[in-house]
C-alpha cells in the first residue's frame, strides 16, 4: 500500500485495504494509517475523516497527521483546523501552515508555539520555500515578519533533531545556528538592530553594521578589534562530532568568518583549507573545487552569454567560483541550515549582488524561476539530475547552446540521467554530453563530472530499463547511508569503482580524463 502510495497509486491502495478481510489479514493501526495516507495522496478528504471516525482502532497522532493533511491539500480548512484542535503535533501544524494563506500560517505557528511545539527542519524548509517568501524582502514587505519567525526557530528545530538522534552531541551548534540566523537576517531583512541580539561579534557583524548602521557610532555596531572575535577556527586537532546537526557546516562558518579577508577569492581558499583538515580527519566536505572548479569554470567559458543558475547551493563554494567569472548565479538549497550559512559566506565576500539564495526544493523552485539561464550547474542529489533537466526544459529555462554540468555522477552517481543525456531527450531537447574523469576534492576517490551542451530538438523518447533503475536505488541508498552514519573515504573508492564498471555494461564511460596539474594535467 505504501508502495502504491508512493507511486501515485492512491485507488490501487485503497483497494488492497478493502480486499485485507477477504483473505483474513487484520486491518490493524499500520494498515489504516497507510490506507488514510493513500486518501491524503488522491485528495480523499471524506474517506479519510470515515476512516478515522468509523475504525475500531484508535488514533494515533500518524492518523491524525495524514488525515489533517488530507483535508489540507483539499482545502477544508476548517475540518484540518477542528483536527489539529483535537490533537496537536507539530505535523500536523506544519501541513495547516503550508496550505494556509501565510497570515494564518503566521497565526498557526504562533499557536503552535504556545504548544511547547518545535517545527522540524524539514517543515520549516518546507514553509521557507513558500513562494511568497522568496526574493527581496523590502522593508514594506508584508511576510517579513513571517520569514524572521520561521528563521529564528531554525537553531531550535536543529538541536532537536540532534536529540532525536543517535549522531552525537549538538553542543556548540545551535549558538552558532543562532549567529548565523541573526547575521542573515540583518541583511536580508536591512535590520542592524538584530546584531545586538549577538553573544559573539565577528567580522561579517562589523561589515554589516558599517552598511547598515546609519552612523558609527550606532549602539548596534560596536567596534570590536580583530583581537576580540569570539568566533574562532577550529583547533588543530581531530574535530570531534562533525556529524552532529550540521556540526562540519557550521564549523566552516565559523572558520571562514576567523580566517579569511571579506573577498571572494580568500572565502574560497579558507573554505578549502577547512576542507583539507576535515580530510585529514576523515571527514569529508562536499566542495567542487580543485579539479572540479577547473572544469566548471572551463566550461562555463563555452556558455552563451547569460546568467548561471545553481541547483544546490551547500555552502556557496561553487556559487562564489561561479559568480567571480562576471555573471549573476541564482542557486538553489533546500536544506535552510546551508542556506543561512551559504547566505553569510556569499555576504562577507562581497558578493550578495551577484548570488541570490533561493531556500526551498528544486521542483518547487525551478517553476516559479524567470530564464533562461546559459549555464545551469547542477550538485543536488543525483537522482534529481533527469528530473530537473526535465523541468528545465518544461519551463523554457535554457538559452541555445546552454551548457549543463553535473557532479558526482559516479559518486555516488546518476546513472538515470547519464542514460538519459546519452540515449534520450529532455522534453524535446538533445544535448552533446562529455564526461569527465577527475579526483574528488579532499579525497583520493575517483568521481565524474558530465558537461552538456543543449544541441537541437528531437523527438526522441526515453525509458528507464529495471536494472537502470536498481542501479540509481543503489546510488540513493549510498547517499542515505552517508547522511546517517557517514561513509569512509575506502568505502567511497570501492564504491566508485563498482559503480563504473556497471555504468560501462550500460554504454557509459568517461570519455576525458583530467589529470593533475604541474607535469601531467592540464
Amino acid at each position: 500500500m505504501s508502495a502504491c502510495t508512493s507511486s501515485s497509486q492512491w485507488q490501487v491502495a485503497l483497494a488492497l485495504l478493502q480486499t485485507m478481510p477477504q483473505f483474513t489479514i487484520p486491518v490493524n493501526q499500520v494498515a489504516m494509517n497507510a490506507g488514510i495516507s493513500a486518501a491524503e495522496a488522491g485528495l480523499q478528504w471524506r474517506w479519510a475523516l470515515q476512516a478515522l471516525r468509523l475504525s475500531h482502532l484508535r488514533a494515533d497522532c500518524i492518523t491524525y497527521n495524514a488525515s489533517i493533511s488530507a483535508c489540507s491539500k483539499s482545502l477544508e480548512w476548517q475540518r484540518a483546523l477542528g483536527l489539529l484542535a483535537e490533537h496537536p503535533s507539530e505535523t500536523g501544524y506544519a501541513a495547516c501552515m503550508l496550505a494556509l494563506e501565510w497570515q494564518q500560517s503566521l497565526d498557526l505557528l504562533w499557536a503552535m508555539q504556545r504548544c511547547r511545539l518545535v517545527p522540524q527542519l524539514g517543515s520549516l524548509s518546507a514553509l521557507l520555500s513558500r513562494p511568497e517568501l522568496q526574493g527581496p524582502l523590502g522593508p514594506l514587505h508584508p511576510r517579513r515578519g513571517l520569514w524572521l519567525a520561521l528563521l529564528r526557530l531554525l537553531p531550535e528545530a536543529l538541536e532537536a533533531e540532534v536529540a532525536a538522534s543517535s549522531c552525537g552531541s549538538s553542543a556548540g551548534n545551535s549558538q552558532a545556528a543562532r549567529c548565523a540566523v541573526l547575521l542573515c537576517a540583518a541583511a536580508e531583512l536591512r535590520q542592524p538592530e538584530l546584531l545586538a541580539e549577538l553573544g559573539e561579534w565577528n567580522r561579517l557583524a562589523e561589515l554589516l553594521a558599517a552598511s547598515l548602521s546609519p552612523s558609527p557610532s550606532s549602539p548596534s555596531s560596536p567596534s570590536s578589534p580583530s583581537s576580540r572575535y569570539k568566533v574562532l577556527a577550529p583547533g588543530p586537532g581531530p574535530p570531534r562530532g562533525l556529524r552532529a546537526g550540521r556540526a562540519k557546516e557550521l564549523r566552516l562558518f565559523q572558520h571562514v568568518l576567523a580566517t579569511a579577508l571579506p573577498n571572494p577569492a580568500s572565502v574560497c581558499e579558507a573554505m578549502e583549507s577547512f576542507g583539507c583538515r576535515s580530510s585529514a580527519h576523515g571527514f569529508w566536505l562536499k566542495l567542487a573545487a580543485g579539479a572540479k572548479a577547473d572544469l566548471l569554470t572551463a566550461a562555463l567559458r563555452g556558455a552563451p552569454p547569460g546568467p548561471i543558475l545553481e541547483i544546490g547551493t551547500y555552502c556557496g563554494y561553487s556559487a562564489l567560483r561561479l559568480a567571480s567569472c562576471g555573471r549573476h548565479v541564482v542557486t538553489l538549497e533546500v536544506d535552510p541550515i546551508h542556506a543561512v550559512i551559504a547566505k553569510n559566506l556569499i555576504n562577507f565576500a562581497g558578493m550578495s549582488h551577484s548570488i541570490q539564495v533561493l531556500m526551498g526544493h528544486s521542483k518547487d523552485l525551478i517553476p516559479q524561476l524567470a530564464g533562461p539561464f546559459a549555464f545551469v550547474f547542477m550538485d543536488q542529489k543525483g537522482s534529481r539530475f533527469h528530473q530537473d533537466l526535465e523541468m528545465l526544459a518544461e519551463n523554457d529555462l535554457l538559452s541555445e547552446g546552454a551548457v549543463i554540468v553535473a557532479d558526482n555522477v559516479l559518486k555516488p552517481g546518476a546513472p538515470v540521467f547519464l542514460a538519459q543525456l546519452q540515449d534520450g531527450a529532455f522534453h524535446g531537447d538533445s544535448f552533446t554530453t562529455e564526461i569527465v574523469e577527475l579526483k574528488e576534492f579532499g579525497m583520493e576517490t575517483d568521481d565524474w563530472m558530465s558537461v552538456s551542451k543543449r544541441a537541437c530538438k528531437s523527438h526522441r523518447t526515453f525509458q528507464v530499463s529495471a536494472s537502470l533503475q536498481e542501479l540509481q536505488e543503489d546510488s540513493d541508498s549510498m547517499r542515505a547511508k552517508a547522511t546517517r552514519r557517514g561513509i569512509s573515504f575506502q568505502e567511497w573508492s570501492i564504491y566508485a569503482e563498482r559503480m563504473r564498471c556497471s555504468l560501462q555494461r550500460h554504454g557509459i564511460q568517461a570519455t576525458l580524463r583530467h589529470k593533475a596539474q604541474g607535469g601531467q594535467e592540464h
